[in-house]
């Protein structure tokens, strides 16, 4: 059997890098001290987004990425036992030639029939690999039904697809229980229609981090 490659660099969909790019370029730094709080707000969602979306998606890839590797773990298992199972079937192979040579040669005198082989190791089934599970990059189901990873799942996806950006990991939270301080703030102003903090505040200790983050990301995959 040839060996299967798995493609490192990861391939990000089209719409991805689209509506990063459309979310940055609607964001001006420079602006920021002169806009409201409902501005600020916008911009700070906007910000995120490309956060979430862009977590939301390499994450799915890891998980595609691992279950492609079970799958040719399963298959070089099958593989070997399928060997096994030849292997076994040459070293019976003179008995089932006797089974054979009996029913052949009708004029010899019947003797006791030869015992039934049983190959128990061919019991192996490349229906046994099981490649029905599917994911979906399509951006209704990455935004809906996708959970945004934790920190060291992140981390994880990024040593394993190789991806350079890491200003995003101190974005989110950590294995515990609690949400980071930027997806709480992302909540309030999403589900509450304000701030948690001061305009000031949000700026300099929300609004820059993520969207330092954001541009980081940009560049990379677009």
């Amino acid at each position: 059997m040839s060996s299967i490659s798995i493609e490192n660099k990861p391939m990000y969909p089209e719409w991805l890098k689209n509506d990063i790019n459309e979310l940055l370029n609607k964001v001006d730094s420079a602006v920021l001290h002169s806009q409201n709080a409902d501005e600020l707000s916008v911009t700070y969602l906007r910000c995120w987004a490309v956060i979430e979306l862009f977590t939301k998606v390499t994450h799915t890839m890891l998980e595609k990425r691992e279950y492609a590797e079970e799958i040719k773990n399963k298959i070089s298992t099958t593989k070997d036992s399928l060997e096994k199972s030849l292997l076994e079937f040459n070293m019976r192979e003179a008995e089932l030639e006797k089974i054979v040579s009996y029913y052949f040669n009708k004029d010899v005198i019947p003797s006791e029939i030869p015992k039934k082989v049983k190959l128990s190791d061919l019991s192996t089934k490349i229906s046994d690999i099981d490649c029905q599970k599917k994911f979906s990059f399509e951006k209704a189901a990455i935004s809906t039904n996708k959970r945004l990873p934790s920190k060291s799942d992140a981390t994880k996806m990024v040593e394993k697809l190789h991806i350079k950006s890491r200003q995003f990991l101190g974005l989110l939270k950590d294995d515990g229980k609690s949400q980071s301080k930027y997806y709480i703030t992302r909540n309030h102003i999403a589900h509450e229609g304000k701030l948690d903090i001061s305009p000031d505040t949000l700026i300099k200790d929300r609004i820059m981090p993520v969207l330092n983050a954001a541009l980081e990301i940009r560049d990379e995959i677009t």
